[in-house]
């Protein structure tokens, strides 16, 4: 009988503690975070990180094969359906804003957006960050470090001065 009064009374406390008693000890599965890392390089284009389904991954191909043409592409990426609601349209958006630029890192989390890269065209480039900044989630920050560099030509004398700048101040 007391043995009975005291599995009775463990079953209470599972309970009460929200354990089933047919429960098993499984070790938790690890939750990642969302991300997406985007890399723009003179022929390649790489995405690597999460999607939230089949359709997101195509629509992301697509405009790599729209905006990036002539650059090898590059995907590995892994679907998870419990991505952040927006998810799928602030990655293409910032994808698409990309395609003015020389080359881009960029690295996409449920809490920031960062960039950093080289674009022939400021102007252009201002026009890029304010889709990106006008897509974010909520709780989502920008950061963005975008250099321009007018032509191919005139490249390493402008990388030159940029250091020389940089060592100044």
């Amino acid at each position: 009988m007391r043995a009975r009064l005291l599995l009775v009374g463990f079953l209470c406390v599972a309970l009460a503690l929200g354990a089933t008693p047919t429960q098993e000890s499984t070790p938790a599965l690890p939750v990642l975070a969302p991300r997406l890392l985007i890399d723009v390089q003179a022929s390649t284009v790489e995405l690597h990180g999460t999607v939230s389904s089949e359709a997101h991954e195509s629509i992301l191909k697509q405009t790599v094969a729209e905006h990036f043409d002539g650059k090898t592409a590059v995907f590995d990426l892994a679907i998870r359906p419990a991505l952040p609601p927006g998810w799928a349209l602030v990655t293409e958006i910032t994808l698409r804003s990309l395609a003015g630029a020389r080359t881009a890192t960029v690295e996409i989390s449920d809490s920031r957006i960062v960039v950093e890269g080289v674009t022939t065209s400021a102007k252009d480039w201002s026009k890029s960050a304010g889709r990106i900044a006008d897509s974010l989630l909520p709780g989502m920050t920008f950061r963005h470090q975008v250099v321009e560099i007018r032509s191919p030509g005139s490249m390493q004398r402008q990388c030159i001065e940029l250091f020389r700048t940089a060592m100044r101040g």
